[in-house]
């Protein structure tokens, strides 16, 4: 699923990370685990194409990361540790932006596909309330809603 060889990512003269050899199969749950400062969200970022990495190789189900970026795109979720939610919309409407953004289209069953991700989040009761009233449970859980609405492999 992923395969990382060598990896190196460096900013002037700090090296941020270096060498990391690492294979992760699928349906196989991972940790990254390390002091702060060893590289760990910089070697996630790089994965998830927000970082350039120096050297190395990273492939995602066998996709490269700097030749196949927009196939590796519609093949993750992503929830990033900060809050991304617009607070000025509700749980429904954050879902649509996102699904918007896949170029998920009602046709492809759209509504149906945030109802399912809103029940599985145990947030339809919540859905039409503007975000910023969820508990912060609550946003991490719509969060995660949203990293898993088209359904990433």
């Amino acid at each position: 699923m992923i395969n990382i060889e060598n990896l190196t990512k460096r900013f002037d003269e700090r090296i941020a990370v270096a060498g990391i050899d690492l294979e992760i199969k699928s349906g196989e749950i991972f940790g990254l685990l390390g002091p702060n400062g060893a590289g760990k969200t910089t070697t996630v970022r790089i994965m998830t194409l927000l970082s350039k990495k120096n050297s190395g190789s990273v492939r995602i189900c066998g996709y490269d990361i700097e030749e196949d970026s927009e196939k590796i795109k519609e093949l993750i979720g992503v929830v990033p540790q900060h809050m991304s939610l617009d607070q000025d919309l509700t749980g429904r409407e954050n879902l649509i932006l996102q699904a918007r953004l896949h170029h998920l289209k009602d046709k492809e069953g759209m509504k149906q596909r945030i109802n399912e991700i809103l029940d599985f989040v145990e947030l339809a009761d919540r859905a039409d309330d503007k975000s910023r009233k969820y508990s912060g449970g609550m946003k991490r859980r719509l969060m995660i809603g949203m990293a898993l609405l088209h359904k990433p492999k």
